[in-house]
């Protein structure tokens, strides 16, 4: 995130993430008794919030400040479609869709939505759309990980 804070023309809008413990149902579905609810299991649940509606705030505000011609998101949640849908339809932009997630699982109603999209991204590309080893931040230098 800090690599892409150094570029100009970009700006990073984080969402937050909680961590709570809640009861769910044990899968497949088993009944104790057969008056009496499902079994259940205590687990700690981890939810993205406010993520997508950062997003479609965002890509809203750009539509209406005309910031761009072009815009690409990355997302397969399916929230998403109303604002990628009124970019084209209303503001006229041109909003492509690539999936994060494998071509099976990918939003249908994403895919109706986009002027075009990509299932998956090729690893190539992605390799060649790296940033450099190191990135000059104002907090000091960015380090690429090895492993990438």
């Amino acid at each position: 995130m800090r690599a892409l804070e150094t570029l100009p023309s970009l700006s990073v809008h984080l969402g937050r993430f909680t961590t709570r413990p809640t009861y769910l149902p044990v899968y497949p579905l088993t009944y104790p008794n057969q008056n009496g609810p499902a079994q259940t299991v205590q687990v700690l649940r981890t939810e993205e919030k406010r993520t997508d509606v950062n997003l479609a705030t965002y890509l809203m505000l750009d539509c209406i400040d005309d910031e761009f011609g072009e815009v690409v998101v990355i997302s397969n949640d399916s929230d998403l479609v109303l604002p990628i849908e009124l970019a084209a339809s209303r503001f006229g932009k041109i909003a492509g869709v690539i999936s994060p997630q494998r071509p099976s699982q990918f939003s249908r109603s994403l895919l109706g939505v986009a002027s075009w999209y990509l299932r998956q991204i090729n690893r190539s590309v992605l390799a060649a759309s790296q940033f450099p080893d190191v990135v000059q931040h104002t907090r000091g230098p960015v380090t690429k990980p090895a492993s990438w």
